[in-house]
């Protein structure tokens, strides 16, 4: 895993393969055919907003991690930048919850168009956004990776968090006369 000052589609090097086509005898770019391109998911909860050399763009804060659907490599940041029909969704949504994270997934792709740059991004929602609980959201993390194990006993197994789960209805023993 690569650690990045921002994810973007460009800082992730997944920019859409793109060929040349003749349109009125010009050469004019088209990506070729539809693309996957890059998996972003991430926690954020704050948003920053600029003007650049492209104009208007929106950043968010949090954690992030992407990958690079043609590569595999790995990007993890706490900034993030997303294409214009992501971001404005997302950034609805940072606003409503009051500085609680929201947690999203989503796929991005490209696919050929009629116009200037030859492609138009395409977004597939991986979960619904959300707002999280950072204590449960980060217990379920750890515990798929290293569960939690009693130090006091060789045979520990490892603890559910959850100790409603699994859990047979308490038997009733007789007492002995």
């Amino acid at each position: 895993m690569q650690i990045i000052k921002k994810i973007s589609v460009k800082t992730c090097g997944a920019s859409p393969e793109m060929e040349f086509v003749k349109i009125d005898g010009k050469d004019v770019p088209r990506a070729k055919g539809e693309q996957s391109l890059l998996r972003i998911i991430g926690m954020t909860n704050g948003v920053k907003r600029g003007t650049g050399d492209y104009g208007p763009w929106v950043a968010f804060l949090g954690s992030f991690e992407a990958t690079n659907m043609s590569t595999g490599e790995v990007y993890s940041s706490s900034v993030c930048l997303m294409p214009e029909a992501v971001s404005g969704i997302l950034s609805v949504a940072v606003g409503q919850e009051d500085g609680k994270a929201v947690e999203f997934g989503v796929d991005i792709g490209a696919k050929p168009e009629n116009n200037p740059i030859g492609f138009t991004y395409t977004i597939t929602p991986l979960i619904e956004s959300e707002e999280t609980n950072p204590l449960r959201h980060l217990k379920k993390l750890i515990e798929a990776k290293s569960p939690l194990k009693l130090a006091h006993s060789q045979n520990a197994k490892p603890v559910d968090s959850d100790p409603t789960r699994g859990a047979e209805p308490e038997k009733k023993v007789a007492a002995k006369k």
